[in-house]
């Protein structure tokens, strides 16, 4: 992988998920954390997760608010 780490903004008024999955494959990171994702409901969270994660072929993370990642 030449992304070890993608910083993906995965929520945006004018984004689809489609756009976001796309984004990740063109990228092909190992992994990729969510950013921009303040606009997500509690019970669009696990849409998300699920369709970035089976489909978009990297490791999906979400940090909660006061966690930290080492990049």
């Amino acid at each position: 992988h030449a992304v070890e780490t993608l910083m993906l903004p995965v929520m945006a008024p004018w984004s689809k998920i489609s756009e976001v999955i796309d984004y990740v494959r063109e990228v092909k990171p190992q992994r990729a954390y969510d950013i921009h994702d303040a606009l997500l409901t509690d019970l669009a969270r696990p849409v998300y997760d699920n369709q970035i994660g089976a489909l978009g072929g990297a490791e999906h993370l979400r940090l909660q608010p006061r966690e930290s990642a080492a990049l």
